[in-house]
């Protein structure tokens, strides 16, 4: 349908692109990556509707996530929050803050409940901050080191570590460890949330967890 030429860096970015939608219900692609910074795309013509190119300076991994006309962006060594008005197509030239490094993840995408922000590090540390302003509220080291992002069902978090810890923390300004279960192998895997239950991928297993 189109084509985007894009720049190319010397270090790949594996982000995801996030779909939203502004107050008028039209789409948007967020992209994020070393190269192009922050872009807005139409996902029907593949125009470019706002761009900020130079604050991303490394490899992007994490996907970005949005909320209260903010867009956060994790790329390595620094996560920022960036102003973008959907409407108007109008982007800030700077972060409304920015996170340091050990409260910025580099896999692992962050997760947005209510008006937190949640962060699990890629050495096994979950952060809750507030996500207007980036204040952090608790950070805690519940299990061990993690490649996959998490995912949040009626108000709980559920985490899979590189080592098949499978972890659930209550998604909440206070920080309350609800258990953790070992898979008996490892997972770089974010859990799949579906009708029939939640999917749990290891190395060699699929496991199905029904509601």
């Amino acid at each position: 349908a189109w084509e985007l030429e894009r720049d190319i860096s010397q270090r790949n970015s594996f982000s995801t692109p996030l779909l939203v939608q502004n107050d008028r219900q039209e789409s948007q692609l967020i992209f994020t990556s070393e190269a192009h910074g922050f872009t807005g795309v139409d996902p029907a013509t593949g125009k470019v509707l706002w761009e900020n190119k130079g604050l991303l300076t490394h490899r992007v991994v994490a996907s970005p996530v949005y909320s209260q006309d903010l867009v956060l962006a994790s790329r390595k060594g620094q996560a920022m929050a960036l102003e973008v008005d959907l409407n108007s197509h109008e982007v800030a030239a700077e972060p409304r803050y920015s996170l340091p490094p050990n409260l910025s993840p580099y896999v692992p995408t962050p997760l947005i409940q209510d008006d937190l922000l949640f962060l699990c590090l890629d050495n096994g540390s979950v952060a809750c901050v507030r996500f207007a302003d980036g204040e952090l509220i608790w950070k805690e080291r519940p299990a061990g080191p993690l490649y996959g992002s998490p995912v949040c069902v009626n108000g709980i978090l559920y985490i899979l570590t590189k080592a098949g810890k499978f972890v659930a923390i209550r998604a909440s300004a206070e920080y309350e460890l609800l258990g953790i279960q070992d898979l008996g192998e490892g997972s770089f895997s974010t859990p799949v949330l579906g009708a029939s239950g939640m999917v749990l991928r290891s190395f060699s297993r699929l496991r199905l967890l029904s509601p």
